[in-house]
């Protein structure tokens, strides 16, 4: 089994991303994809999965070669659960990565990076309640990504997912989800990939 490269994405779908913000990530998850399907070394191993959250958080995609992912068009609605976006996203990781068998002498796959958009903080659930369970997920990751775009207003989400993310991974601030940045997000996640 060659070793796979785990992708998680986890994009806020509550109301206050509807409209161009929600058009712009689906058109921006569309380009990416068709992007990384040009990449040699990402159809050899890129596996990708969506998790989508709002008032509830559903893997709207299980991890899935690159080469035969279909992204489905993704609407805005209810509030914004971070919580319920992690414990998702831990059962996900659970029960998807392949983990190494010493005793087997068989590789697992490669530790997973995550990308995280949204447009704010919680409005329902509260992640605290679950921190240490989520410090011991991100452990898993080779690195967490979180894209937090405000429109210039209410900066102080981004000091609360820079202290969920903590030491695990970076916070990048937009001031919105458009196709400029888009472009900026598929060059970073490109050049993850160029890493491995």
């Amino acid at each position: 089994m060659t070793r796979r490269l785990p992708i998680y994405f986890v994009i806020d779908t509550s109301r206050s991303m509807g409209g161009d913000k929600i058009n712009a990530v689906n058109n921006g998850l569309k380009r990416m994809f068709d992007l990384l399907r040009k990449n040699p070394m990402a159809l050899e191993t890129v596996w990708v999965s969506i998790i989508v959250f709002n008032t509830e958080a559903t893997q709207i995609i299980p991890l899935t070669s690159i080469i035969k992912v279909k992204v489905p068009e993704i609407i805005a609605k209810g509030w914004t659960n971070i919580e319920k976006s992690l414990l998702e996203l831990e059962r996900s990781v659970n029960n998807e990565v392949v983990k190494s068998d010493m005793h087997k002498e068989t590789k697992g796959d490669w530790k997973p990076i995550a990308f995280m958009f949204s447009d704010g903080g919680q409005s329902k659930g509260n992640w605290k309640n679950i921190k240490p369970q989520i410090n011991q997920l991100f452990k898993k990751f080779s690195s967490i990504n979180a894209f937090v775009a405000t429109g210039g207003s209410y900066k102080s989400y981004i000091d609360e997912i820079k202290s969920l993310i903590g030491e695990f991974g970076k916070v990048t601030l937009l001031n919105d989800f458009n196709e400029e940045s888009f472009d900026e997000i598929i060059n970073f996640v490109s050049q993850s990939i160029q890493v491995k």
